[in-house]
């Protein structure tokens, strides 16, 4: 069984909402996002789905992408997966 975590991720997908940012588990995993998005080792894609605010400073400046509706969200998804950089390999790995 795959059990991918965070710290394996090439690509992290923050689905805000209100009820998100109310979340601590949603926030800690949107730090670790961050911390590896500031150094290079993971892309990071921020979608608010209600227009409220983001909270986490290091987020506040990054680009967000809206979707008010599940129409409109698998859109956009599709829209950046076609633009998406493509995943690093790992040496030895397949």
């Amino acid at each position: 069984m795959v059990n991918p975590t965070i710290e394996d991720a090439d690509l992290f997908v923050v689905l805000w909402s209100r009820s998100y940012a109310l979340s601590r588990f949603c926030y800690d995993e949107t730090e670790l996002a961050l911390r590896r998005h500031a150094v290079g080792e993971i892309q990071l894609w921020i979608i608010n789905l209600d227009g409220s605010d983001i909270v986490p400073p290091e987020a506040r400046a990054l680009p967000q992408a809206p979707a008010r509706t599940p129409h409109a969200l698998v859109a956009l998804v599709r829209e950046l997966l076609e633009h998406a950089e493509p995943a690093r390999t790992v040496p030895g790995g397949e």
